[in-house]
């Protein structure tokens, strides 16, 4: 069992998402995300409580470029990593908040393409990303993590949409 399946339960105890999928389905649940974003952000009222849905939308795409940041730097071969971030503290600085759907769904869409290219090619060449708490993570490992995380995001979303 990995370590997310041990925190998250296999399949995730919130969302339902299964860890259990091959490299390609991770990479391409990712790809449609922008599109489930698009569909649900005008149906999406304000949240009861955390973030609204375009907060959402923009923390996934900020999530895929940084795991892209980190796969580029891999693929280059470079000592140094970039590190990652604190969730809200990156939302804090970025001001989530002043994000309209139009430049949220683009940053996300942007992401996204980004990142499917650099996990296939990371994939491709079998290089690993040096996680500080867990290890090496493979281009797969990376593919299962984010697709977690934005499936996870867009049921988020998807709680907000109104009837």
């Amino acid at each position: 069992m990995t370590w997310w399946e041990d925190v998250h339960g296999d399949p995730c105890r919130e969302c339902g998402t299964s860890w259990v999928v091959g490299f390609e389905r991770a990479v391409e649940d990712v790809a449609r995300v922008p599109w489930e974003f698009a569909l649900l952000l005008p149906l999406a009222g304000p949240p009861t409580s955390g973030w609204s849905g375009t907060e959402y939308t923009v923390h996934v795409a900020d999530t895929l470029r940084s795991w892209s940041e980190r796969l580029v730097a891999a693929l280059a071969g470079d000592a140094a990593v970039p590190a990652g971030h604190d969730a809200d503290e990156l939302a804090a600085a970025r001001r989530y908040g002043s994000f309209g759907p139009g430049a949220a769904l683009w940053a996300v869409r942007r992401a996204t393409e980004e990142w499917c290219d650099v996990v296939r090619e990371a994939h491709a060449r079998g290089v690993a990303v040096r996680h500080a708490r867990h290890g090496d993570l493979s281009a797969h490992d990376i593919a299962l993590r984010n697709r977690h995380g934005a499936l996870h995001h867009v049921g988020d979303v998807r709680r907000l949409a109104v009837p």
